[in-house]
């Protein structure tokens, strides 16, 4: 199976046009949080053009999976936001996407229990970062010291807020925390698409692919750390 992974599309309707587009080459695609930005205006209609293009990539019969981040929280409560909330099986992989800052355990329990019976993947969708993880570096970090997903060792944990992590020194696309393999694509304004992750979950491959190039990684070849080669952030 093939996931895009992606985060912080801030209302961007070329964007949301691009994973339209794309949806037919892949299996699912997953947005962990930041699907809006408040700073743009009229917050209603870009949270109507975001749920226009799920239903379009669902109709395409693909997944659509999306979690909360800060900007979504501004305005009036998002109830199809919050609808997502929760765990979804697509296929073989269960993908449970988490609440702003949640660390409620009850949304972990039944994937968990189900993954062990199954030998399913699992994906977590978690707009922040766990502290000290190379997809949280980043000016101004104040992330949560504790992640509740990390302490069920899901397959993947897909993460975003910090934009320019993977560009930052010390930073990477991704890292690793224990059995637990951890992504942020993160965000170039100026992309013609928005940055993202195609994950192969047969394979246990991962592209990372922005304006400026791409990265292929085996996940199962490392157990730090990829010393990432990418060009300074944009």
């Amino acid at each position: 199976m093939t996931l895009l992974l992606t985060s912080d599309l801030l209302g961007k309707q070329h964007w949301y046009e691009w994973l339209v587009r794309c949806a037919p080459r892949v299996d699912a695609i997953c947005v962990a949080g930041d699907l809006v930005d408040p700073c743009l205006g009229n917050i209603d209609a870009q949270r109507e053009a975001a749920e226009f293009a799920a239903w379009r990539i669902g109709q395409a019969r693909v997944g659509f999976y999306a979690s909360e981040g800060e900007q979504d929280l501004l305005g009036a409560r998002w109830y199809w936001l919050k609808s997502q909330s929760g765990t979804r099986c697509h296929d073989d992989v269960a993908i449970t996407a988490l609440p702003w800052r949640s660390q409620n355990k009850h949304w972990f329990e039944m994937p968990d229990r189900w993954r062990r019976q199954t030998r399913c993947r699992w994906l977590v969708m978690e707009h922040e970062p766990p502290a000290g993880a190379a997809v949280g570096v980043g000016a101004g970090a104040n992330l949560q010291e504790d992640s509740a997903a990390l302490s069920y060792h899901p397959d993947f944990l897909l993460t975003g807020h910090m934009r320019s992590a993977p560009w930052e020194p010390g930073g990477c696309w991704w890292d690793r925390r224990g059995a637990t393999v951890i992504f942020n694509a993160g965000f170039n304004p100026d992309g013609e698409f928005p940055c993202h992750i195609l994950l192969n979950t047969a394979k246990r491959e991962a592209v990372w692919r922005h304006a400026d190039g791409h990265e292929c990684i085996r996940l199962d070849a490392f157990s730090a750390p990829f010393p990432s080669t990418t060009p300074q952030h944009p």
